[in-house]
């Protein structure tokens, strides 16, 4: 997980794309927050705040807490130096934020299909050579390693992941 994660990492862009992966996310989350937040028949995805307050109540916090979500996002991903610890947590405050704690937490085979499938897609992209594309699959790619990773309890601290000294996005010498 540590080598595919620091692979990731030195794609093109890639913290830039995770934070416009999450930040779109969030988005469309309160846009349409029956599916998006807390709840979903469709994907099992009721959280445990939604279970104990309700779902507004859990709509309620998403949308307190968005701005303070981007804040945060722009931050890690913007900064000089990656942090591993603020990445892991700022996908842990997307995953509290939204009510998904038990839809990814709880379900390690989901996100490792998830991840597969997002990384077939980064690929056909790639062959497309369509950059657009590839930029929101290397969001969603790793998006999906993180979530992965909080699924099976691997967190930043328990893989001691470097820091690209390079600077943000860019390959190490």
């Amino acid at each position: 997980m540590k080598e595919a994660l620091e692979t990731v990492v030195r794609l093109p862009q890639a913290r830039t794309a995770l934070k416009e992966k999450l930040c779109s996310i969030y988005d469309r989350a309160l846009k349409k927050p029956l599916v998006g937040i807390g709840a979903s028949p469709y994907a099992t995805r009721e959280g445990k705040r939604t279970k104990e307050y309700g779902l507004l109540a859990a709509i309620d916090y998403a949308r307190k807490h968005k701005e303070e979500f981007t804040r945060i996002a722009e931050e890690v991903c913007d900064s000089g130096n990656l942090d591993w610890a603020r990445l892991f947590d700022l996908a842990e405050k997307f995953i509290d934020y939204l009510d998904w704690g038990e839809f990814v937490l709880e379900n390690a085979r989901g996100q490792a299909t998830c991840l597969l499938l997002e990384c077939v897609e980064l690929l056909d992209a790639a062959h497309r050579q369509n950059q657009d594309d590839v930029q929101q699959e290397i969001g969603d790619v790793f998006y999906n390693l993180i979530a992965l990773c909080l699924s099976v309890r691997i967190h930043a601290r328990h893989m001691a992941l470097t820091s690209p000294s390079s600077g943000p996005d860019k390959p190490r010498a």
